[in-house]
């Protein structure tokens, strides 16, 4: 008897927890689309604060979806994570300090937080796929954007960027 009310037990937390499980699951889902909106706060104060740095949190969002597609990481995670990457330049200082900060207040899900505090590899490596890849792609987008229209016109040109972005990464 005892064993038969033990194992029902099981299969109805089991049963609880599933149902638990994937509506936390669809809420982060939520939480991630709703940071990326155009009209979300942190997003417009970036955008007011600087063009530029809005772009390349743009570009850096895009880029590691795509990234993360080709690899079947979370593209949500990237691209939010991509976007608010670098986020603490709005409090200068630390870039890594203040974007912890400001994600915290802001409620971001605990996997972009994650990522937002190993920027840069400063305080701690790229501990997942995703982070590696809003990582790299950050990087890449910086050197990128340094060069003029004319050494970025050969495909070659743009090939080694990207082969020594990835070799200075990995």
């Amino acid at each position: 008897y005892g064993a038969a009310e033990g194992l029902l037990t099981d299969v109805v937390l089991l049963v609880f927890y599933q149902a638990i499980a994937s509506g936390r699951d669809a809420e982060l889902s939520d939480v991630t689309e709703d940071i990326l909106e155009e009209g979300y706060p942190v997003r417009r104060e970036l955008k007011q604060f600087s063009k530029a740095d809005y772009h390349h949190a743009e570009r850096v969002s895009s880029l590691a979806a795509k990234c993360a597609a080709l690899v079947e990481a979370d593209e949500k995670l990237c691209a939010a994570a991509g976007f608010y990457y670098r986020i603490g330049i709005l409090e200068g200082g630390s870039i890594t300090e203040n974007g912890v900060r400001i994600a915290q207040r802001e409620c971001f899900p605990e996997a972009v937080i994650r990522i937002i505090s190993e920027y840069n590899g400063e305080r701690a490596l790229p501990s997942s796929t995703e982070s590696a890849i809003v990582h790299m792609v950050d990087g890449l987008v910086k050197k990128l954007e340094l060069f003029d229209e004319n050494t970025m016109s050969s495909d070659w040109n743009q090939d080694m960027v990207i082969y020594q972005t990835l070799n200075d990464f990995s």
